[in-house]
């Protein structure tokens, strides 16, 4: 269960921040990484949450 959660965690942090990356470009036309230390672990931790959350509310039913 625990390497689930730390897939999911990796996969949501990698591609939210890339997803946030592109959009700061966009609209910038600079990458900022000065944000990136930040971004990464809160995404990585919200999808690690909801990874989680999904397992055991399927173990309850």
């Amino acid at each position: 269960m625990a390497k689930v959660i730390l897939k999911a965690a990796m996969i949501n942090g990698l591609i939210w921040s890339a997803v946030l990356l592109l959009l700061t470009y966009l609209k910038n036309g600079i990458i900022y990484t000065n944000y990136l230390p930040l971004w990464f672990p809160f995404f990585a931790i919200t999808g690690a949450l909801r990874k989680w959350y999904m397992i055991t509310k399927s173990n309850k039913e």
